[in-house]
């Protein structure tokens, strides 16, 4: 019998070592190993009092109604390290950088040595500025100098970048990113940075295991760069005759790689998809930043999110990357209440000896889900699925869990040592930090927490 344990940790809690003010719907990543530092957060939704609070005056009384906050959207980017309790560190742009429109709700991933911001939205904006955001800019993280690119529609299976926002995207292992939107009714996105413009078609700008590294500055920095990047439509297909084609449409839902085995691949299906991998020229997903040692990484587990109307989704499901056919699981065990704004992440297993399955659970803590029709009711609970069993498992929890909140963001630490996780007590397990979020329409948090996860098998402990 399996046993997982997840351990919270208060982190970052000395004077001055927390993002200020508290900030919800941020982006985060992953940091490369030779960085200093282990996680990049960036954007989101900030709130602070000021000096003097506003009041907001009720519209039948001249009488001054509750303080309220001042919340506006930022393009502020923080760093994390773990070590001494952890910290958060301010980033500061290049001088003379350009500067993205503040956002919140859009999706970061880092390849090689930069950082891929797209999307997101801006409340705040002018009459005359979009508030939902297509564009698509590149943070250089040994410079710190942010470069637009322009995103180009690929000849075959082209497509337009919309205006996106509350979307999930991630890696593959090749350098592009795989997006999943709301339209994704029949297809996915891939956007690959390693295609040149149009004057430079089929160019590579570098090896695929840095793909994307290449910056290229602006001659003008009041215009956009000239790098460029394809946009692709790729069709996606149902795993089996008579399956749903794809999960219905969605936002605010989590997309995870997980290193382990795709589960009950059927010889028929597995020949199904090394035809479709090869015709799209695919590659396996980077599993949340971790090395993968050349292993077959195609799974990717959607879960959860809200339509644009109606209740919001329970739902679990597998996209096989290698062959873009999607399945829906009918997981065993007490099935968890539906949710939107959730985090996610891939833990290992333990077979006693170091080794085990890498990337074998999926951990998805918090969120939010409707207590009643537009009442949004935060949540607290943390929810475990084993990939390979099909099954929900219950969980032993220790520390101070965090309040109920949905739109923090959480990203894995890195994996050597343990001793600068900020306390816990634990030398092993998967690690990540957690931070910040919302209580809706009532509080925004600034507190980190350090997560540990350990799982083995009952009688390894």
């Amino acid at each position: 019998m399996v046993s997982i344990k997840v351990t919270f940790t208060p982190a970052a809690v000395r004077p001055g070592c927390r993002p200020s003010p508290p900030r919800s719907g941020a982006c985060a990543a992953p940091l490369p190993a030779w960085h200093p530092h282990e996680v990049i957060m960036l954007g989101g939704y900030t709130e602070s009092w000021g000096d003097g609070r506003e009041r907001r005056t009720a519209v039948s009384s001249s009488l001054p109604g509750p303080a309220v906050p001042r919340r506006a959207p930022t393009m502020e980017a923080w760093t994390f390290e773990s070590a001494d309790g952890g910290r958060w560190h301010p980033v500061p742009y290049a001088a003379g950088s350009p500067v993205p429109q503040p956002r919140l709700t859009s999706q970061a991933v880092v390849v090689g040595s930069e950082l891929w911001l797209v999307g997101g939205w801006d409340p705040s904006a002018p009459p005359d500025t979009p508030q939902f955001l297509n564009d698509v800019w590149v943070l250089d993280l040994q410079s710190n100098r942010w470069t637009q690119v322009e995103v180009e529609a690929g000849q075959e299976g082209g497509e337009e970048l919309a205006r996106i926002s509350r979307f999930t995207m991630l890696a593959l292992s090749d350098g592009r990113l795989l997006l999943h939107t709301h339209r994704c009714d029949d297809h996915v996105l891939l956007l690959d940075p390693r295609v040149g413009g149009a004057g430079d078609k089929g160019a590579l700008a570098m090896e695929s295991a840095n793909a994307g590294t290449a910056t290229v500055e602006n001659s003008n920095r009041g215009q956009k760069s000239r790098r460029r990047v394809i946009l692709t439509k790729v069709p996606v297909h149902g795993a089996q005759p008579g399956c749903a084609c794809s999960p219905a449409s969605r936002g605010l839902h989590s997309l995870t790689a997980a290193a382990a085995p795709i589960p009950h691949l059927s010889q028929q299906h597995q020949k199904q998809r090394e035809g479709r991998g090869q015709a799209q020229g695919l590659q396996a997903p980077a599993a949340e930043g971790k090395a993968t040692s050349g292993n077959d990484i195609t799974a990717l587990y959607l879960y959860g999110g809200a339509p644009q109307s109606g209740p919001m989704f329970d739902d679990l499901w597998l996209l096989d990357s290698g062959s873009m056919t999607w399945r829906q699981l009918s997981p065993e065990g007490r099935t968890p209440a539906a949710r939107c704004s959730h985090v996610a992440g891939a833990i290992n297993d333990s077979d006693g000896d170091g080794g085990g399955t890498a990337g074998r659970y999926l951990i998805f803590i918090g969120g939010s889900y409707y207590a009643r029709p537009g009442q949004l009711q935060p949540l607290d609970d943390v929810i475990v699925y084993d990939t390979q069993s099909n099954r929900w498992l219950e969980v032993e929890i220790e520390g101070p869990r965090p309040s109920p909140r949905n739109a923090a963001v959480m990203v894995p630490l890195r994996t050597e040592g343990s001793s600068g996780d900020g306390g816990g007590g634990s030398s092993g397990g998967d690690r990540f930090v957690l931070h910040g979020g919302w209580r809706p329409f009532t509080e925004t948090y600034d507190d980190t927490y350090i997560v540990t996860v350990t799982a083995a098998m009952e009688g390894e402990r």
